[in-house]
């Protein structure tokens, strides 16, 4: 496993959920209409919002921890059993901290 490519597409990863946390901030911050019937649409978006702010900020955090796992040498290792996380399954997740076996 190439870590230094797995390091740049961690990061790049990270710019990207940034960005969007940061939209969505700015969506909120920009105000609501007080029109009731366009309020019932945008307290609906507002939810969808929320979710996907709480989802990317779960994401942030479990690419943090893989940077972290990467810079302390212990990236790849389940951290569950403690055997390599195969190539594949960091290449799909790469901020995984389980094995195939222990994820289930």
């Amino acid at each position: 496993m190439d870590l230094s490519n797995i390091e740049t597409i961690l990061v790049a990863k990270r710019k990207e959920l940034a960005q969007r946390v940061r939209s969505v901030d700015k969506d909120f911050r920009s105000g609501r209409n007080p029109d009731s019937g366009e309020r019932a649409v945008e307290m609906e978006n507002e939810a969808v919002l929320t979710e996907l702010r709480r989802e990317a900020n779960e994401e942030l955090l479990q690419i943090d921890q893989a940077l972290q796992r990467l810079n302390a040498g212990t990236y790849g290792l389940c951290s569950h059993c403690n055997n390599l996380i195969s190539d594949a399954r960091l290449n799909a997740i790469p901020y995984t901290v389980k094995c195939i076996n222990c994820s289930h």
